[in-house]
């Protein structure tokens, strides 16, 4: 079934992807690795502070107990932004931070995934990781995501944020919400409020509980992947749990 925990890959690999990959001490003469979850992005360096990453130093995945539907703990209320048809055969959880800057590499292939998402195949929702004790902005930008949702158009807001990731401040939000058309009373006054600040606790607390100890991170089908994965590696992964 479309929902079995995922082992390991056999992939075949190019060559620059090899050197991407495994650093200029790695890149062998063969183009076939294994690894467990797929091609990935190298890690520049890693923060840590109380067990919390922002992270890709080291592309890991863990199977988990498997996907469930109704898992709340995973899907929390089923009200997070989302994008593709529900009943998808591949459903992406992604938990992710406005401020980290690995969720930024991340941004321009999220957004290639929109785009292919008219084909069916995957079901993708965010969920806000906010680590706060590393990202002084990660808190309030999340809450601006969801004031930006209310408003039907958190994707327009998440795709400014993580193209400034150096201006979050209050400021830099309210400024970010009016550039694409929000209604900014409404906005400002959700902002300050703090109206949304639980409902981005609660999508921490149920990252925690699923063993999320760092920025991106993504579940495939119920599979945890941690760190910054390649759209080539996307796709694999996609194609891998489709064709189950």
């Amino acid at each position: 079934g479309p929902f079995r925990a995922l082992d390991s890959l056999t992939l075949q690999v190019p060559r620059g992807e090899i050197f991407g990959l495994l650093g200029p001490n790695g890149a062998g003469k063969t183009t076939t690795i294994r690894l467990l979850m797929g091609i990935l992005v190298p890690s520049y360096g890693k923060a840590r502070l109380h067990g919390m990453d922002c992270h890709a130093e080291r592309v890991e995945a863990k199977r988990h107990v498997g996907y469930l539907p109704d898992n709340p703990t995973l899907n929390g209320s089923g009200d997070d932004p989302s994008f593709g048809p529900t009943d998808a055969p591949v459903q992406i959880v992604a938990f992710e931070d406005f401020q980290c800057p690995y969720c930024g590499k991340e941004f321009p292939i999220i957004r290639v995934l929109r785009e292919l998402a008219n084909n069916g195949d995957i079901h993708f929702v965010y969920r806000d990781f906010p680590l706060s004790d590393l990202h002084a902005n990660a808190q309030k930008s999340a809450e601006a995501g969801q004031c930006a949702f209310a408003q039907g158009k958190f994707w327009e807001l998440h795709d400014i944020l993580f193209t400034q990731q150096d201006r979050l401040s209050i400021a830099d939000l309210k400024k970010a919400a009016a550039t694409i058309g929000l209604d900014t009373q409404l906005f400002n006054e959700c902002l300050e409020s703090g109206e949304y600040e639980q409902e981005v606790l609660s999508d921490f607390a149920d990252g925690v509980a699923l063993n999320v100890n760092g920025t991106p991170t993504f579940f495939f089908n119920g599979n945890r992947v941690s760190g910054v994965i390649s759209l080539v590696g996307f796709q694999t992964i996609i194609d891998h749990f489709k064709n189950q």
